[in-house]
């Protein structure tokens, strides 16, 4: 089946059902692994990860050493990058902004033009939204 893009071989696991769509680009140290699918005009780059069951499509741009797992589902233009996690079954989308050491995991969801970042902590099914920021070490759960 073609597929969109990667770099070298080791961008696309072979354990697994990984698969990179459209025109989906995965290149630097970046790794798609176990049933992981990205789509549309996707970019993950750097050191980042999107594995397990994660799925990330539209002009999502996923970079550095960020860390996508579980059934986690990215789209839109949301951008994740340094050092920030995206797990379980949470959903980022619209023009969100996840970075620094932030985590965004169970069922909470980060939209519109929201951004997260330093250590913050969105879980349970926290919904953050409009052009919210939250940073720090702030933790949000609902």
């Amino acid at each position: 089946e073609l597929g969109g893009y990667i770099e070298k071989e080791g961008n696309l696991s072979h354990d697994g059902n990984a698969w990179v769509y459209d025109n989906a680009c995965a290149y630097g140290n970046a790794q798609i692994c176990g049933n992981a699918k990205i789509y549309n005009n996707t970019q993950v780059f750097g050191n980042a990860w999107v594995c397990d069951n994660a799925k990330v499509f539209g002009k999502v741009k996923i970079y550095d050493d960020a860390w996508i797992s579980g059934r986690a589902c990215i789209y839109g233009n949301a951008c994740v990058y340094d050092n920030a996690e995206i797990y379980g079954d949470a959903e980022i989308y619209g023009n969100a902004w996840i970075c620094g050491t932030a985590c965004v995991y169970d069922y909470a969801r980060i939209c519109d033009d929201a951004w997260i970042y330093g250590n913050a902590r969105i879980y349970g099914t926290a919904c953050v939204d409009d052009s919210t920021k939250v940073y720090g070490n702030t933790k949000i759960n609902f």
